[in-house]
């Protein structure tokens, strides 16, 4: 029994002395863990200490960053506004600039039209005038026609008068012809020619008969060539 107590207590002492190398084992490996934990806790904490500071910065540049944004929006949406304000007034311009083109156009075609409307107007008013310029020397060719032709006939006329008195003092009775040379000399008249330097009566009237058919004959042309320019000048205004 001795000795089975004296291995049981052999077996416990080892034991013990195995467990307590085991424990200050355990409490260097747990002391070398703890200064590590310390270390590596002092590391975590500059390391969050130092995130923490450069958080706090990137928080401070965000919000700057943001008000930054912020504003270039609110810029640059006024910018746009402006931008669109500027181009509906540029539409609306270049509307009105087409508008006025097209206005421009028309009134550009009016004054075209009217404008050879006008020309043919002055053309047809040009053809008048030199056709009534024509037609008013044709006139007054034809006024002095008519003068010359009422000349010639109140020649005529006093030259068939004064035949017609000479015929007459030629078939008056022979005492009547005395009475009426006596007459003229009493008066004081110059005396009638002599028989000898009278031309005879047939001769003088079969000359003043030629002469007033060349006359009468004159005046029918004239007047036939008269007429028939009055008949080209109508026929000319109404064709106009």
């Amino acid at each position: 029994m001795s000795e089975d107590h004296e291995n049981d207590v052999a077996y416990w002492r080892n034991k013990a002395e195995e467990t307590e190398r085991e424990l200050e084992d355990f409490r260097e490996s747990s002391q070398m863990l703890e200064k590590e934990l310390e270390n590596s806790l002092e590391q975590s904490d500059k390391t969050i200490k130092e995130l923490r500071l450069k958080n706090n910065a990137l928080l401070l540049e965000n919000d700057t960053l943001k008000d930054k944004y912020d504003d270039l929006q609110r810029a640059t949406e006024a910018h746009i506004s402006e931008l669109e304000e500027e181009t509906e007034q540029w539409h609306k311009r270049e509307e009105d600039y087409v508008k006025c083109i097209r206005e421009l156009e028309q009134k550009n075609d009016d004054l075209e039209r009217s404008q050879r409307a006008l020309f043919t107007s002055l053309a047809e008013f040009e053809t008048k005038l030199n056709n009534a310029l024509e037609r008013n020397v044709f006139l007054e060719s034809e006024l002095d026609e008519k003068e010359s032709l009422k000349a010639m006939v109140q020649r005529l006329k006093d030259e068939a008068r004064d035949l017609k008195q000479e015929i007459h003092v030629r078939n008056k009775p022979e005492p009547e012809k005395n009475r009426i040379v006596d007459s003229n000399k009493i008066e004081g008249s110059d005396p009638p020619p002599s028989p000898g330097h009278m031309p005879p009566l047939k001769s003088k009237i079969a000359r003043k008969t030629r002469n007033f058919t060349l006359a009468l004959r004159c005046i029918g042309m004239r007047a036939h060539k008269s007429g028939d320019r009055s008949d080209c000048s109508d026929n000319h205004e109404s064709k106009d």
